[in-house]
């Protein structure tokens, strides 16, 4: 499902980013963004996407999704079952699901393509399924879950 969000929509996400780095900036670690620090910039923008990418999938479900910006946040949308979700969002068009090598405390991982201001959500995994032995690898010096785009449920 194809989802664009508007300029307003976009300053939200970019806000939202700019609070959670504010808040939560000194308590990551280099496993889930470390590599990104190479080259100044590119942790910020890897949070605008992805919170871009958390609202587009809230917008395409007619959700609302978690804006919590005073600490570490592990749900980013609750879908109206009461499932949780993880939204893992990429600029890479055609590749699979990765996520961090941690313990997700959400019910789903699901992946959101981003290109520009339009976003596509691609589908989901329970999580209990991508935390297997089988989908680790290696990633960036770092192990990560990798998840074959091709296997993702439909939402």
């Amino acid at each position: 499902m194809e989802i664009e969000l508007t300029s307003s929509e976009m300053d939200m996400a970019r806000h939202i980013a700019l609070e959670r780095i504010a808040v939560t900036g000194p308590q990551r670690t280099n496993d889930q963004m470390g590599h990104l620090d190479k080259v100044p910039g590119n942790r910020q923008k890897a949070d605008n996407l992805g919170v871009a990418g958390e609202l587009a999938f809230a917008k395409a479900y007619n959700l609302w999704p978690d804006l919590d910006c005073s600490g570490p946040c592990s749900v980013d949308v609750t879908l109206k079952d009461g499932r949780t979700v993880d939204v893992k969002t990429t600029e890479v068009q055609g590749g699979n699901l990765i996520a961090n090598y941690k313990s997700h405390k959400t019910d789903l991982v699901a992946l959101v393509e981003a290109k520009g201001r339009k976003f596509n959500v691609v589908g989901f995994i329970p999580t209990d399924i991508l935390e297997s032995d089988q989908y680790m690898t290696p990633m960036h010096g770092r192990v990560v879950y990798k998840f074959p785009r091709q296997d993702l449920i439909p939402l």
